[in-house]
């Protein structure tokens, strides 16, 4: 018993630490297993698939164990959730199926003499029956413990909050140099300035179906990350990323969809006064569809508000997939959102900045020449306006395409060892501008920057013992615009030091190009200016060897323990250090910090907690310079049941020190006698007193609630829920905002632009 329950442990672990490729690798070796016998082979086999019950969603890396002692047989679920068991003893055996956020099941089955039993397994999610996704973070996994239309907050590896350390794109695609590239304006003037959540960096890879998008969360915080149901995992890697990735100097996320259902239609969906959405799924011959859609519209939110809510945002997803064949199958994933905020009118800036992703991709799975197969084609668009200007009125725009071509292969060499390899083709093109709004048009700034890059890589997992799991690998990479070749190294290793503790050590070297502007424009900007002073009309003329990305690199060292001192009871902790090179925005820049949770469930109760701390800094000849900064992120939430099956969800969610980058917008002279220091942090007048108070801070403060009740219904013989819901969102009313400004005049303090508003919601959700 105690060998059935190291490996069966083993097993998990596997799945947990995503090994070789995340998801796949582990799954891909029971896939290995799972090939069809030959037609003349009598076998007897139990086959069939690991499902959700409130969604009809696969359940990967679910464990699925049959019999005991020398009768005892495993197997891990595949992407597809599907299972087989081999060489199984006749007669009636157990079966018991178990994975993170669903209750076990344990069924008793008469196996045949000879042939194969088709049998799905459903599962039910628990502590709450709604659809979640499973957040894995490098170290240790992190189940769904949402409520209703919720989705895996309350850990350290929460996308949303993640997000918070993002800006709207506006910074991001090189926005900010546009503006600066405005000759008028005085960027030693705060009043001149509107202040945008987030640094200038974008040093994630964040990946939807293998498809590259810039920030696919709504950051009005008007609505969750994804509809729920779509989302079948998000595996978070804040260090020590399997090979098959590249990119992410910070951390990297790979969000995967669901298949859509298809043993029969289905449809689930909500509407109230903010918004609406809806989700359909169903089958056909040979494969499934899923399609999601949502939108503010706003038409019941005036009259709570007493005004026009700023906000707007839209979004669809879409997915296929077709069977061909036994061990072969095409997904495409087809993904648009857009989001919009009204400016303050006072500003002059009437115009409202949006930004959004297109993106989309196809991808092949199967069996070749005995590795188990995908191979992707994905191309993503983001792109972003910013009214700028403010007695000169102007429009910043930019765009950031990428295209990547990757092949990933799994081979299970023994029973112990895991073998991943691969190639990727990867292109990144960035187009940005600024331009006056006048009848000439004169283009302030043009620019744009291209870059190859080409990757292969070998990676082996191997089993050492019962309790101890390796994975090392190399990724090479060229550069091809850069003209330089990079290696990098990964390791990782998990240590099962009990039943319920974990211990996992994670290393590993990244590269990228850096979509930051300051490294295509440092070169020639003091031509741009030249040419300007000569009158010229544009500034797209620059010298094409200028036009290239920079390459910056990171060391990461991850070090996790997980441990479960009870059964409904889960401890984490993950410690990280990361050194960045190689580009002026990120050369000799270290970052370190600790990500702690804690979850809990019983029965229809779950509480859960994240808290994440973090500092970087600055060295300069061997010593910490003054240039440091920290913040923090705390999230937590709680899940009851209520009287008369009414159900209670409140979730919270605080940060403090995500800076603020300040984007030039406007050419205001100083006043006579007027003295103006050339720091962002401080303005004096004449008499030395405080005028403005600097910049913003970096807080956040969030607390939503919720009261539901769910009802069963029969609509045409076809049973349904009707969930009616209450939500109030930003209930202790603090206003905070993506953009902030000084105005003139007013206060000290910069005013919030278009803050999100305390807003009751009412509503229904319906599943069928």
């Amino acid at each position: 018993m105690k060998t059935r329950r190291r490996w069966t442990m083993a097993l998990i672990a596997a799945a947990l630490f995503g090994l070789a490729t995340g998801p796949e690798s582990v799954a891909g070796t029971q896939a290995a297993q799972a090939q069809p016998a030959s037609q003349d082979t009598v076998q007897r086999m139990v086959a069939g698939r690991v499902l959700s019950e409130a969604s009809g969603a696969p359940l990967p890396l679910a464990l699925v164990e049959l019999g005991e002692g020398a009768d005892y047989r495993a197997a891990l679920a595949d992407e597809e959730g599907r299972y087989l068991l081999r060489d199984v003893p006749p007669g009636r055996q157990p079966i018991r199926v178990t994975t993170l956020d669903h209750k076990p099941l344990e069924v008793f089955v008469e196996v045949p003499e000879a042939g194969v039993l088709a049998l799905d397994l459903l599962l039910r999610l628990h502590p709450v029956g709604l659809e979640g996704i499973t957040v894995v973070t490098a170290a240790e996994p992190v189940a769904a413990v949402g409520g209703a239309g919720a989705a895996a907050r309350g850990t350290p590896a929460d996308p949303e909050l993640r997000a918070l350390e993002s800006t709207p794109g506006a910074v991001e695609l090189g926005l900010t140099e546009g503006a600066r590239a405005e000759p008028i304006t005085d960027p030693h003037d705060p009043e001149s300035a509107l202040y945008v959540r987030g640094a200038a960096s974008d040093l994630k890879l964040v990946l939807l179906d293998g498809a590259p998008v810039y920030a696919p969360f709504h950051l009005g915080g008007l609505l969750d990350a994804f509809q729920p149901g779509v989302l079948e995992s998000a595996w978070l890697y804040a260090g020590g990323a399997p090979a098959r990735y590249d990119g992410g100097l910070s951390y990297i996320l790979d969000l995967r969809t669901r298949p859509g259902r298809a043993e029969s239609v289905a449809s689930a969906g909500a509407i109230d006064n903010l918004g609406a959405g809806a989700r359909v799924e169903s089958g056909f011959a040979d494969g499934a569809f899923l399609a999601a859609g949502r939108v503010i519209h706003r038409v019941g939110t005036d009259g709570f508000v007493g005004d026009p809510l700023p906000y707007g945002y839209a979004d669809a997803l879409a997915r296929l997939d077709i069977r061909l064949g036994a061990r072969h199958r095409l997904a495409a994933t087809g993904f648009f959102n857009r989001e919009a905020v009204r400016l303050n009118e006072n500003s002059v800036l009437t115009t409202p900045a949006h930004w959004g992703n297109a993106a989309g991709s196809i991808r092949y799975n199967g069996w070749l020449a005995g590795s188990r197969t995908e191979i992707t084609a994905a191309l993503g668009r983001f792109d972003t306006r910013l009214p700028i200007g403010v007695e000169t009125p102007g429009v910043a725009d930019g765009s950031s395409t990428r295209a990547r071509l990757t092949a990933d292969l799994v081979r299970p060499l023994r029973p112990a060892v895991t073998l991943a390899f691969g190639a990727s083709y990867d292109r990144q093109e960035i187009d940005y501008s600024s331009y006056a709004i006048s009848d000439s048009g004169t283009i302030w700034l043009a620019r744009n920057g291209v870059a190859d890059a080409l990757g292969a890589y070998g990676e082996a997992s191997w089993r050492a013992a019962d309790d101890l799991l390796l994975r090392a690998g190399l990724r090479a990479n060229a550069f091809v615009s850069a003209s330089r070749a990079q290696l990098a190294p990964r390791l990782a290793l998990a240590w099962y030091v009990s039943e319920s503790s974990t211990l996992t050590l994670a290393a590993g070297r990244y590269h990228q190009y850096l979509r930051i502007p300051e490294t295509i424009l440092s070169s020639n900007l003091s031509a741009a200016w030249s040419e300007l002073a000569l009158g010229a009309d544009t500034l797209g003329t620059f010298a094409e060897e200028d036009d290239r990305l920079a390459v910056a690199g990171a060391n990461h060292v991850v070090v996790g323990l997980s441990h479960s001192p009870r059964e409904n009871l889960r401890l984490g902790f993950e410690g990280y250090y990361k050194a960045f090179d190689g580009a002026p925005e990120v050369d000799d820049l270290r970052a370190s910090g600790v990500d702690l949770w804690v979850g809990w469930e019983l029965n229809q109760w779950a509480a859960w907690a994240g808290y994440s701390l973090a500092w970087a800094w600055r060295e300069e000849l061997g010593a910490t310079s003054q240039r440091f900064s920290a913040r923090h992120l705390l999230s937590g939430g709680i899940t009851a049941p209520l009287p008369s099956g009414v159900r209670f969800d409140m979730r919270l969610a605080t940060s403090h020190g995500i800076p603020f980058t300040p984007i030039p917008i406007g050419d205001r002279a100083p006043a006579a006698g007027e003295v103006v220091t050339p720091t962002a942090d401080q303005v004096f007048d004449a008499e030395n007193e405080r005028v403005l108070a600097g910049a913003p801070e970096g807080s956040y403060l969030r607390l939503d609630a919720q009261v539901s009740r769910g009802f069963r219904a029969r609509l045409f013989g076809t049973e349904f829920e009707l969930v009616p819901y209450l939500k109030v969102l930003n209930a202790l009313d603090r206003r905070d905002a993506l953009f902030y400004q000084f105005e003139a005049g007013r206060d000290l303090r910069p005013r919030s632009l278009q803050a999100v508003p305390l807003l009751p919601v009412i509503g229904i959700e319906w599943r069928g």
